[in-house]
């Protein structure tokens, strides 16, 4: 019989959301995208590679989904690209798929769990919920230029807060802005 295909052990991505935030119809019934957005998490599957070449397709393969179709990257359009330290094979090979599409920029932002560790642990209480106010108006310049958003989510260091005091670590919203929402 035939042997079903190995899944890998390691993280495998997969989009969890996708789609346009937002769309205007034009006369005539046509719809133009306002905003673009892709959401590709990462889950762990149980199992072996059968090799690195099939996680490196695999990846190339879902980059190409998170550009192609999920954000809709446009010629000259800029890319937003935000992840958290252990996703870096992942984003590379997006932001490469966004230069291929024609992105004039990816204007990558990655998030450090450790760090927020640390800023939880160590910063004074009363400074936890301060970020600083061009963390909000960049968000909302890459809104007004019709950026492409493609953010890649996944724990990369699941139960790293769990010895925390929760009041302190919800005092810390990073990775997360208002703005974002705007």
């Amino acid at each position: 019989g035939r042997a079903a295909p190995a899944q890998p052990a390691r993280e495998l991505a997969h989009i969890d959301a996708i789609g346009a935030l937002g769309r205007r119809r034009e006369g005539g019934g046509g719809e133009e995208a306002l905003d673009g957005c892709a959401i590709v998490h990462l889950q762990a599957f149980a199992g072996r590679v059968p090799s690195s070449s099939v996680a490196s397709d695999l990846t190339e393969r879902l980059a190409q989904v998170a550009v192609s179709f999920a954000a809709n990257v446009q010629p000259g359009q800029t890319v937003f690209l935000q992840a958290e330290i252990g996703h870096q094979e992942l984003v590379r090979a997006i932001a490469a798929a966004a230069y291929r599409a024609g992105a004039k920029f990816v204007d990558l932002h990655y998030f450090d769990p450790y760090v927020k560790r640390a800023r939880i642990e160590h910063a004074d209480a009363e400074t936890l919920g301060f970020v600083p106010d061009w963390y909000g108006r960049r968000m909302l310049q890459l809104g007004e230029e019709r950026a492409a958003k493609i953010v890649v989510s996944g724990a990369t260091a699941p139960g790293l807060l769990d010895d925390l005091d929760p009041a302190l670590a919800g005092r810390d919203l990073l990775a997360r802005l208002k703005e974002t929402g705007q």
